[in-house]
């Protein structure tokens, strides 16, 4: 009868353990839970605008278009510069003046 005792003492002593083990568990693991919930919402929330920032504060490498459209651009005026001297070099050649000074 005093071993049965024991026993039943020594295996209430592991109910207790236990009871207070699981007791510890529902106070920390539900403190955890929330701390990754709110880490991951946060992580959520700041990710898009992070994405947001890298979209508009990158350098944008100059496109080949848009170099090919300058360099179009630059030669269009070069060619108007030379075709407007052109033909005021010719309106210098017709001018009156110089035709009556030829002919005397």
């Amino acid at each position: 009868m005093q071993n049965e005792r024991a026993e039943v003492g020594r295996q209430r002593d592991q109910l207790e353990a236990d009871r207070r083990e699981w007791d510890e568990r529902e106070r920390s693991e539900p403190v955890l839970a929330a701390a990754i919930s709110s880490a991951a919402l946060l992580f959520a929330c700041v990710l898009p605008l992070l994405l947001l920032a890298g979209l508009l504060f990158q350098e944008q490498a100059p496109d080949s278009s848009d170099v090919a459209c300058n360099e179009l651009l630059e030669q269009v005026a070069v060619l108007k510069e030379a075709n407007e001297q052109q033909r005021l070099a010719q309106q210098q050649l017709n001018s009156p003046e110089i035709l009556t000074h030829q002919e005397s």
